[in-house]
């Protein structure tokens, strides 16, 4: 017995050979699983995925997220899959293949790439505007010839995060800032800070930059020697039990870059500290 129906629609080309336009839709399809659906492949194309209703998994390349409504996530070219909805919440999602040379740039520029399949899209009502038009108009199956590109890049555009310009900027640093200061010892990687802040990698970067003067690894860096050198100072505890507390496993390492901040290593920098009653 079938676990799923869809309702696929290819797209009609308005383009001759050789004339692929560098953003469009391909296919575009409507799924709706009937419990206890799973999925195996190896994937051929661009292929974005929005869950409208229930929860599952998606393994891609041996790493599992598990996705839910509200959610996109992106199969892309080579990726080996393995993806299933939970029995008691059956998935229910739009999919569409995305053509063109432009297709991972695009993607991209929201957030989403190979390293970064997965994204939250709850509250983002640009995009979900975008998409109830999308699924309007396939089904109706009344829409000019070019209108897989045009389509295409009018998604793409409402994935951008409304908050990356403008004063959301501050919000989105200081944000960043908080959470980094909260999570020291083991701070998120960048990468999904920026999905945290619906930002692309290079935005957070660039945006951070710009408010605070220095990357966010290098800002985790800073804060990291700031409270060894607290901790050196305060004399209680041995340089390997220091490093430790500050997030450094390796010892060589935390004594070789304390050395390069402070100019002397980090025991040769306490007794220096100490013996002299300097502040820090």
């Amino acid at each position: 017995m079938d676990t799923f129906e869809q309702d696929v629609y290819p797209c009609r080309p308005a383009w001759g050979e050789g004339e692929e336009p560098d953003l469009h839709i391909e296919v575009f399809g409507i799924f709706r699983s009937k419990g206890d659906f799973v999925w195996e492949q190896t994937c051929q194309a661009v292929v974005p995925h929005i869950v409208r209703e229930g929860r599952g998994e998606m393994e891609a390349n041996g790493k599992v997220h598990e996705v839910k409504a509200g959610d996109i996530f992106v199969f892309w070219p080579g990726d080996r899959l393995r993806y299933h909805d939970f029995p008691e919440s059956p998935w229910r999602y739009t999919w569409m293949h995305l053509g063109g040379s432009k297709a991972r740039w695009a993607l991209a520029q929201a957030g989403l790439a190979p390293g970064t399949p997965w994204r939250n899209l709850s509250g983002e009502t640009r995009f979900w505007d975008c998409l109830h038009r999308l699924e309007r108009s396939y089904k109706s199956g009344s829409y000019p010839s070019l209108h897989p590109v045009a389509a295409a890049w009018e998604l793409a555009a409402s994935l951008q995060p409304e908050s990356e310009g403008g004063r959301g900027q501050a919000d989105i640093a200081a944000a960043c800032r908080q959470v980094i200061d909260g999570h020291l010892l083991s701070p998120p990687p960048v990468e999904k800070l920026a999905r945290q802040f619906r930002v692309t990698r290079s935005s957070l970067f660039r945006i951070f930059k710009r408010h605070f003067g220095i990357s966010p690894k290098e800002y985790i860096e800073q804060r990291r020697f700031a409270k060894a050198a607290e901790l050196l100072r305060e004399g209680r505890l041995s340089v390997k039990e220091v490093a430790h507390a500050c997030g450094f496993e390796n010892q060589q390492y935390f004594c070789r870059a304390f050395k390069q901040r402070y100019c002397l290593p980090p025991s040769a920098w306490r007794s220096d500290i100490l013996s002299n009653n300097r502040p820090l």
